[in-house]
């Protein structure tokens, strides 16, 4: 909201807002931008906030806002604590995989997809100011799922503890992206599946893990 109302008067060429699919809450389908919001954390109600912040200013000042919803966003540089990152530094070292119970799906959309996405956006600023755009693959994958993709690419393979590590709140059965909006409006789709995403991404880690001791 500081950074809305500060630039208010500033005439720039485009506010891109970077929201959260968390927004959505839990959903059976693949979660649209027109779908009703039912945040469950105070990370995603924070979100949910600032894209009605952003939405109400675009309209009452036209403003060219416009709020980027990224799904499960993973590649190089990946801080740890985090699923993708955690599996690699593991696999890399030898070290137990250790996964949270149930099975919980995401849409992981690797992280040059989602730049090639906010550069559609800055391209075709006109056509989507004061939208919503969803930015992910369409399709979803378990915990467990994405370690059996890491070790099909690693060519190798370590203990995996399932149930070892504590159940999250916000984990659901289905979490997926409805991208209609991003390939009719940006001619916006990514490149990378999970597979050539994981392969990139493993690829980096081996060179720098040096970056995660």
């Amino acid at each position: 909201m500081n950074l809305f109302l500060a630039t208010r008067d500033i005439p720039y060429e485009a506010f891109l807002n970077t929201g959260s699919s968390s927004e959505y809450g839990f959903k059976k389908e693949p979660m649209k931008e027109t779908d009703y919001l039912e945040p469950n954390s105070i990370y995603s109600a924070t979100k949910a906030s600032s894209t009605y912040f952003g939405q109400v200013l675009s309209h009452d000042y036209n403003k060219p806002i416009v709020t980027i919803r990224p799904f499960s966003v993973y590649g190089p540089y990946e801080s740890k604590g985090r699923l993708i990152s955690n599996i690699m530094i593991a696999l890399i070292k030898n070290r137990p995989i250790y996964l949270s119970p149930g099975e919980g799906k995401h849409d992981f959309i690797y992280i040059d997809d989602l730049i090639g996405g906010y550069a559609a956006v800055i391209k075709n600023i006109n056509k989507v100011i004061g939208r919503i755009i969803n930015l992910g693959t369409t399709k979803e994958y378990t915990n467990s799922e994405v370690v059996e993709k890491l070790f099909q690419v690693a060519k190798k393979r370590v203990n995996v503890n399932k149930d070892s590590a504590p159940k999250r709140m916000w984990d659901s059965p289905h979490w997926s992206a409805n991208i209609d909006i991003a390939r009719t409006l940006l001619q916006w789709q990514p490149k990378f599946n999970i597979h050539t995403g994981i392969e990139q991404t493993y690829k980096w880690f081996t060179k720098n893990i040096n970056l995660y001791d």
